[in-house]
């Protein structure tokens, strides 16, 4: 055997600097190539991979696309922000026009299409959302939601936009951090609980309630907000949803006899802190909208480590203020640190929690929250020509 062949190989094998500060440079899926070359380099793999989820970053894609044409180049770029992570995804929010998320193709963007007429006619037609899906692991676990209106902010946080009616899509890329839990449920509420997905010994600090059927009750929020207290619980109506059933399955959206679905996310973790806050249908000024934001500002949630989630009616958009970005940009204003993402929908999902609130003002902490004296009556969950915004910070 060839002596600079066997020398090569002890280096690569045998001496763990060496070893750590070459996998150390790889992206996560680059690492999970290299954990099956050997024991030693998975080995090293696992530990690399156990640093990287005490980082607690996340990331986030958005694009406008101008140009129906352009969607094939967007994969490309959906595709190698994936790939570019160095940490492994537990869960990716994929927020899209409604026009996009029904679009298929008959190819990978980036695989030849056969020049031959019959073979090209049969290549399986896959969905945007299908072919996002493609470029996760199997244990990464997705939702996509479909509306008229996004919201995204760019990856270096420059500007927030909120899109109307053109093509756009918004990534949020959730990494495993230790200490969060991340559980999904996508039900039938007239067949299961949706109580039980989250087990009881679980800190549920957040829940994420998405439907697109306008015969969904709205008790599910108020059953959600009562079996566990505390937490924060905001959603909303969407034209279509996509989630991950775990087996490679989608459902037939068109089916006007499809039973009740809804699908929920779970945030939990005793270092994962959320606040949200409601503007209903009399807060609409600049000032009054800041007034709002600035008490969801003054919880206190370290900024650098949060992203927040913003749910509007789709009546509150740039045809009701004559103006782009208006929400968004006073967010931006306040939490320049802190990453939006969301839709305009058909109908709101949430109500005002302000743990911690450093205002003097009590009831900043108790409006719409768990500590409501008894015999009062509770804030309501579901709301019209409102906006929630749902802080979650991760520390």
């Amino acid at each position: 055997m060839d002596q600079q062949y066997v020398n090569e190989s002890y280096v690569l094998t045998c001496l763990p600097t060496v070893i750590n500060n070459v996998l150390n440079c790889m992206t996560a899926q680059e690492l999970n190539v290299c954990a099956r070359v050997c024991r030693c380099w998975s080995s090293a793999v696992r530990v690399i991979k156990d640093k990287r989820q005490e980082r607690k970053l996340i990331s986030w894609f958005s694009v406008e696309i101008t140009d129906e044409e352009d969607v094939v180049e967007v994969f490309d770029q959906i595709e190698d922000f994936v790939k570019s992570q160095y940490s492994e995804p537990a869960m990716l929010f994929l927020f899209c026009q409604l026009q996009i998320s029904t679009r298929k193709f008959r190819m990978s963007p980036r695989k030849p299409r056969p020049r031959h007429p019959k073979r090209a006619a049969k290549l399986k037609q896959v969905e945007f959302v299908d072919l996002v899906k493609s470029y996760l692991p199997m244990t990464c676990k997705f939702i996509g939601v479909s509306t008229n209106g996004v919201i995204g902010t760019s990856s270096n946080l420059d500007k927030i936009q909120e899109v109307e009616g053109e093509m756009f899509v918004s990534l949020l890329y959730i990494p495993h951090i230790k200490g969060v839990d991340i559980l999904t449920l996508h039900a039938n509420i007239r067949e299961e609980n949706i109580t039980t997905f989250i087990p009881k010994e679980k800190a549920v600090k957040t829940i994420l309630l998405f439907c697109d059927d306008p015969r969904c009750p709205p008790q599910i929020g108020n059953t959600l907000r009562e079996n566990y207290k505390g937490a924060v619980i905001a959603g909303g109506y969407i034209d279509c949803h996509v989630p991950d059933l775990g087996d490679g399955r989608t459902f037939d959206w068109d089916d006007e006899s499809k039973p009740i679905f809804v699908s929920c996310v779970a945030l939990c973790g005793e270092n994962v802190q959320c606040a949200s806050i409601v503007l209903d249908h009399k807060i609409y000024t600049p000032q009054t909208i800041e007034d709002k934001l600035l008490k969801l500002k003054a919880c206190g949630l370290p900024e650098e480590k949060s992203f927040a989630f913003m749910f509007a009616c789709f009546a509150r958009g740039k045809y009701f203020y004559q103006k782009e970005n208006v929400e968004s940009s006073i967010f931006k204003k306040l939490f320049p640190k802190t990453p939006l993402f969301g839709f305009f929908g058909n109908g709101e999902i949430g109500f005002t929690h302000l743990p911690g609130a450093s205002s003097g003002d009590t009831r900043l902490q108790l409006e719409g929250g768990e500590g409501q004296s008894k015999g009062k009556k509770s804030s309501k969950m579901h709301h019209a020509y409102s906006t929630v915004f749902c802080l979650v910070s991760i520390t």
